[in-house]
């Protein structure tokens, strides 16, 4: 076992475990800013819920057009992509939403994504909300957990969000660059933690829910492999697999707080 393994590990042993029974009978609402972000954030959790018959609606926030393909239309493939990732989840289509902002500058569609998330909440309340840590790492995905923040403060009600850590993995230990130097792997490190134990963290047990998982990511094929002619690495081969190879290990982790227009200060903390 390596060191990643050992981190994320320890994570996991200071989190707290949410009841499978629990996060199998919640209606959700997962914010993807792209596809295949449908799966890292809560490909398990989707799976539960949907082996239970418990409603999840999958909101995809860009088109994916930013991926470079040699194939003609880009947002096409990705969105057939983004169907069957759902069904090998138990999502049906009638449940996905495409809102097709720009892949890569959902951050100039701010108004506009907070509003149009906003409209999905109105007749979902209730449901749990699944989206990137609002630090991720990644403007796309920072930007949609802020678009869901902002949505949750105009509805005047209170929701249970969950964020994932995503792109907040791409650092040591996880992936050792070359050219970090000690120094950069120290602070590295120290971001790691600041940003994973400041709240307790919540853990949700995915085990049982890895084949569904890898099935939903392998639907992703455009970034999964180079059958498309992808330009940059694709998934599994980013930093030499180890990042990936976090993002689907068991148990799925969150900062998991209460958000929104009735939330008193001081709740945004692990429920």
């Amino acid at each position: 076992m390596g060191l990643p393994e050992v981190v994320r590990g320890l994570i996991g042993l200071f989190s707290r475990e949410l009841p499978a029974e629990e996060v199998a009978s919640r209606p959700a609402i997962v914010f993807a800013p792209h596809p295949d972000d449908e799966t890292l954030i809560a490909g398990g959790a989707i799976a539960m819920k949907r082996a239970r018959g418990t409603p999840v609606t999958v909101v995809y926030m860009t088109d994916g057009s930013a991926s470079k393909l040699k194939v003609d239309d880009v947002v096409a493939l990705r969105r057939r992509e983004a169907i069957a990732a759902c069904a090998a989840l138990g999502v049906d289509e009638a449940d996905i939403v495409f809102l097709d902002f720009p892949d890569g500058d959902l951050e100039a569609s701010s108004g506009a994504a907070a509003e149009s998330v906003f409209r999905l909440l109105t007749d979902r309340a209730g449901f749990e909300l699944y989206a990137p840590f609002r630090d991720d790492g990644h403007p796309d995905h920072e930007a949609t957990t802020r678009a869901v923040l902002s949505a949750c403060e105009q509805t005047g009600q209170s929701w249970r969000l969950h964020e994932a850590p995503i792109w907040f993995w791409y650092r040591y230990p996880v992936v050792a660059s070359p050219e970090l130097g000690l120094k950069g792997r120290i602070e590295d490190f120290r971001d790691l933690l600041k940003g994973l134990f400041p709240t307790r963290m919540a853990r949700i047990d995915a085990r049982a829910w890895r084949e569904r998982k890898q099935a939903a990511l392998g639907a992703h094929r455009s970034q999964m492999t180079r059958e498309h002619g992808l330009e940059e690495p694709a998934l599994p081969e980013i930093a030499r697999g180890r990042w990936l190879a976090c993002l689907l290990a068991s148990p799925e982790l969150y900062r998991r707080s209460l958000v929104g227009g009735a939330v008193s200060a001081g709740s945004d903390a692990c429920q």
